[in-house]
């Protein structure tokens, strides 16, 4: 710029020579407006009025189409003949408007910030391209939001409405957001009502009202309210499209950009605005899914709605291993949407079941059927064995709980670390159990032996195939029974020893509380879990229930008692699981006489353990103690009629006795111990 240039001296001439003058002196400043507008990089006419907008501009004052023609002394109707330059003049960014109103005259004109103080400086515009407003999403909307607010206060009606945000359209042609919303939306006045939406959420941080943004747009109340139904019944095309969530709040229905719609308008920038969606990890995941449960129950978004982002978040994440295995084990999308909130609120604390409800379905009646389904045990997530029902609250609230598959299918290897302790039973793993020898009968041997080949694994699977194939059921129930200290137990870890299974173990002692109701959930509670450890062996682990006649009894009679009704459910409960159970169950007792009728066709073997042969003892006793001969082992099992688990009691004594002192022992020792080991002296008396 040669240093005898002044563009601050050209306007101060051009305004001076032509300021109440009625434009009829422009040719004796015709060298300074060519001047002047070679500057600026535009013509003649729109030289001489940017010069009064930059004159009123110096001094303070923004100016509307009046300002400009007084400045003049000439009509309005002179001023308004150059609406073309004046807008080309703004789309170069040379001048701005700074009201927000919808009608050119009344406009407030000034010249923009940049160009006014590179004015001043004398410094090059380049043609102004440098400081043309960039024609981009966010003035965009603005400023069709702007002009929805105002319509009905400067008496704009519908139509100019379209006719003006149609103009601006094609003023924003480069803009790609409005291109695009053009090519997926045919009408002008759904556009118009998502660009508004748009506006309240970006630039409001509001969720816009649908029949009061409706009634801003429109005229028309019975076109009005049609564009109102198709949004209630889901039909528009905005909905359709994706572009928009819809939901009842109270009375009125609100709208917000949905992530289609927000990734439409801010492009780049969307994730700025949303939540993140990929690339999650399964914390994050189900995290991002109970906030669409929350949203839906804050902003009543229909449950459909809230099922649909979430099958998008799972499309999105389909690489993780929680949403593949949920994919294969629940069909059902809201089945899914149940089981993820479950998994997020278990990392959180306890699940209410009614709240869990409440907080995912719409309808009273869908909650009341959804109930109903969870208490009958009908539930998929129930049937897959992925979640159950908990223990009630104090105020009736029932918890709903993942089980350890659930627990497994959410956190993968990290689940162990997240378990609770069970407290109904306790799995022996079969390499803690100690190969041991026991001697039987010879009728109770060959018993036991027909037990365990029955049992071998490959044996066991055969057996259960051709069981299937008549329709049989393929569990396998024994119970042993006998007096005590006869060896049952024993036989079971040996069983389990020789054929490779762990043991459960039930502790009869914590199926029974104080809790109504919360006895049987524990019984049942116990296949619950045998079933899905059946489910992960390689070979089915034995489920036990020693000392079985505590839940195994009689019937009782008195239906009016609650413990009698509880004791009767139990077994009702334990009945039924064993003609379902598919794996191997034995109980222990040593009164038999005690047991359920009911009971004794469910098992398969019923083998009795009585105190053993002079042979067996004998055996035992040599087995027992290292170095004693054969006939004192005959003398003492001829002496006393003890039990295999009573000889324990007695090597016990002898062996604490040499920790103690260091001695040995002899014969007489043993007889002293054997003599002790009853309440009663019951040793076979030789002679008189």
């Amino acid at each position: 710029m040669e240093k005898t240039f002044n563009a601050v001296s050209l306007i101060q001439t051009i305004s001076g020579k032509l300021r109440d003058e009625k434009l009829k002196n422009i040719s004796d400043v015709e060298s300074e407006i060519k001047l002047l507008g070679e500057y600026l990089g535009i013509n003649a006419m729109q030289t001489v009025i940017f010069s009064a907008i930059y004159d009123r501009c110096a001094g303070g004052s923004y100016s509307d189409i009046d300002d400009v023609a007084r400045y003049f002394e000439c009509s309005a109707l002179d001023i308004i003949s150059y609406k073309r330059d004046i807008d080309d003049m703004l789309s170069r960014g040379l001048i701005e408007v700074t009201n927000e109103k919808m009608q050119f005259l009344k406009y407030e004109f000034k010249v923009a910030d940049a160009i006014f103080e590179a004015i001043i400086d004398c410094e090059p515009i380049d043609g102004c391209k440098q400081f043309s407003k960039s024609l981009d999403q966010f003035e965009f909307v603005k400023t069709v939001g702007t002009w929805v607010e105002n319509r009905s206060d400067e008496h704009v009606s519908t139509s100019n409405l379209f006719a003006m945000v149609s103009d601006l359209e094609k003023k924003y042609s480069s803009c790609e957001f409005v291109c695009r919303i053009k090519d997926l939306v045919p009408a002008i006045d759904d556009r118009i009502l998502f660009y508004d939406t748009c506006k309240d959420c970006y630039f409001d941080d509001s969720n816009s009202n649908l029949e009061e943004t409706l009634k801003d747009i429109m005229d028309n109340h019975k076109e009005l309210l049609l564009k109102m139904k198709t949004f209630m019944d889901e039909s528009s095309m905005l909905q359709k499209l994706g572009l928009v969530k819809t939901w009842k709040d109270d009375d009125d229905y609100k709208m917000k950009p949905a992530r289609e719609g927000y990734v439409l308008f801010l492009g780049e920038f969307a994730e700025c605005k949303m939540n993140k969606i990929k690339d999650l990890d399964k914390f994050e995941f189900v995290k991002s899914v109970d906030n669409y449960v929350q949203m839906r129950r804050h902003e009543n978004y229909s449950y459909r709605t809230v099922v649909g982002e979430i099958c998008r978040l799972e499309h999105e994440n389909s690489n993780l291993e929680l949403v593949k295995n949920a994919w294969k084990l629940i069909k059902d999308p809201i089945d899914r949407v149940f089981f993820y909130y479950l998994c997020n609120n278990y990392l959180d604390g306890r699940t209410y079941l009614d709240s869990a409800l409440k907080d995912i379905y719409d309808k009273q009646s869908d909650i009341m059927v959804q109930s109903i389904r969870w208490q009958n045990e009908e539930h998929i997530l129930q049937i897959a064995g992925l979640a159950e029902l908990g223990e009630q609250s104090f105020f009736g609230s029932v918890k709903v709980n993942l089980t350890d598959d659930g627990l497994e299918l959410f956190l993968g290897e990290d689940a162990d670390k997240f378990k609770k302790k069970d407290k109904t039973n306790d799995l022996l793993s079969v390499d803690m159990i100690k190969a041991k020898n026991l001697y039987y009968s010879e009728e109770l041997d060959k018993e036991i032996s027909f037990l365990r080949d029955s049992i071998q694994p490959d044996a066991f699977a055969l057996l259960q195939d051709r069981l299937e194939e008549q329709a049989l059921p393929k569990g396998v129930a024994a119970i042993f029974y006998g007096s005590p200290g006869t060896g049952k137990t024993e036989t079971v870890y040996q069983l389990a020893k020789a054929t490779g299974r762990d043991v459960m173990q039930v502790d009869i002692s914590e199926m029974k509380t104080c809790w109504y109701g919360e006895s049987q959930k524990l019984v049942k509670g116990v296949f619950t879990k045998y079933e899905r450890l059946c489910k992960k062996a390689k070979n089915l682990p034995i489920l036990l229930f020693n000392e079985a006649d505590a839940i195994f009894g009689k019937r009782l009679e008195n239906k009016g008692s609650s413990v009698d009704q509880t004791e009767n459910a139990i077994q009702n409960i334990i009945l039924e699981q064993m003609e379902k159970q598919k794996g191997i169950l034995i109980a222990t007792t040593n009164l038999e006489s005690s047991l359920d009728p009911a009971f004794e066709r469910r098992f398969l073997f019923k083998v009795k353990f009585e105190r053993p042969s002079l042979e067996a003892k004998i055996h035992i006793w040599m087995d027992k103690l290292n170095g004693l001969s054969e006939d004192a082992a005959k003398v003492l099992a001829e002496s006393y009629n003890l039990s295999g688990g009573e000889i324990d009691n007695v090597v016990r004594k002898v062996t604490m006795n040499r920790v103690l002192t260091g001695a040995g022992y002899s014969l007489d020792y043993l007889k002293e111990l054997c003599g002790q080991e009853k309440f009663s002296k019951q040793h076979k008396v030789v002679g008189f």
